[in-house]
């Protein structure tokens, strides 16, 4: 069970990361920045890359650039935990808007086609407990979702016949470390 003691190790990879200081407006001084508490919900993605400093590298010249990588969080596929961003910055990730109130968490790899690995989605269930637990946060367990709940998106790719519709057995397991 996971509690609110309980830490999940986060490998920081945050200065190792390409960024962009030279955004369009609205990011033109950064990703917007929040309260710890204003963070209400969690949005799991995949990256569609196993690469978080190439898919940096991309995101700081996608349209017109952005400041650095829309992932709070990187779950590579043997389950490591990478820090890629400050978790008071509202990174846009999940089209609910510039000023974004959810803490974005990206599964290595093009999850649509293939199945994450029992190690990433232990990994993916874990953060999601401790983030459901972490008293710094307001993330109740109903405000973990994909990125498919707020969009047409095939992300995270948990309802694709070709990867396994492997939604259910990540909720299962957060649940169960909730319970």
């Amino acid at each position: 069970m996971i509690s609110q003691e309980t830490s999940i190790h986060f490998e920081d990879i945050r200065c190792t990361l390409p960024t962009n200081d030279d955004c369009p407006a609205p990011l033109q001084a950064g990703w917007w920045r929040r309260e710890l508490e204003d963070i209400v919900g969690l949005t799991f993605h995949h990256t569609l890359s196993y690469s978080p400093w190439a898919t940096a590298a991309h995101y700081i010249r996608k349209g017109g650039g952005r400041p650095s990588i829309p992932y709070t969080l990187w779950i590579c596929g043997c389950g490591m935990v990478l820090q890629c961003g400050n978790f008071r910055d509202g990174c846009w990730h999940d089209h609910t808007g510039h000023r974004n109130v959810h803490l974005s968490v990206g599964l290595a790899g093009t999850l649509h086609k293939y199945r994450p690995t029992v190690a990433q989605l232990d990994a993916a269930a874990a953060v999601a407990a401790w983030a459901v637990c972490n008293p710094d946060f307001n993330i109740s367990r109903d405000q973990v979702r994909g990125h498919s709940d707020y969009t047409a998106t095939i992300c995270p790719g948990w309802e694709a016949r070709a990867s396994g519709y492997w939604r259910h057995d990540l909720m299962a397991e957060v649940l169960r470390l909730l319970s």
